[in-house]
């Protein structure tokens, strides 16, 4: 008898099913039409109101700094700053602005926006080569300067310069003061 050999037998697979694949989402256009953007936008569409182009030959008056002045400040600058920009009338030499301040504290302030009144001043006035600068106010720059008064006694001999009927009215009612 023939010796019979077992049939080698392959593993059955299951025949592949067909593959599926998830729908693809479309992508965002690859281009972008600018000039048709800018004309959808209303802002493009409604005209502005800008004021006139500045030049470098305008010409301006102490009234219409002091104008300019008064209306940032009272926009832009607060009440403070406002008061402190307006309490001495500005100095005019050419196309120089130059505006005095009390103290240190309020030039500090006033250096921060400098920039903003700069342009502000150049557009409204309608010069662009004007300039602007800060500095203590001349009675402020004295006192930095002069001695300062700690001592009563310092205090009392200010004051007796500047008011001499102190001195009579010490020696009329026999006061004893320093």
């Amino acid at each position: 008898p023939a010796a019979t050999t077992p049939a080698l037998s392959t593993p059955s697979t299951p025949p592949a099913a067909p593959r599926q694949d998830k729908p693809r989402k479309t992508a965002p256009p690859t281009t972008f039409k600018l000039k048709q953007a800018i004309e959808e936008t209303p802002a493009a569409a409604a005209p502005r109101d800008q004021p006139p182009p500045s030049r470098a030959d305008a010409t301006f008056d102490l009234a219409a700094v002091t104008d300019a002045l008064s209306r940032f400040t009272s926009v832009d600058g607060g009440v403070a700053m406002h008061a402190a920009l307006t309490a001495y009338p500005p100095r005019l030499d050419n196309l120089a602005i130059t505006l005095a301040l009390d103290n240190d504290l309020l030039l500090a302030q006033a250096t921060e926006i400098l920039p903003s009144l700069l342009a502000y001043l150049q557009r409204e006035l309608g010069n662009t080569t004007l300039t602007l600068s800060l500095e203590l106010h001349d009675e402020q720059r004295k006192t930095d300067s002069a001695k300062r008064l700690y001592t009563a006694k310092d205090k009392f001999d200010y004051f007796l310069a500047t008011h001499p009927a102190i001195q009579e009215l010490k020696e009329r009612f026999s006061l004893e003061l320093p």
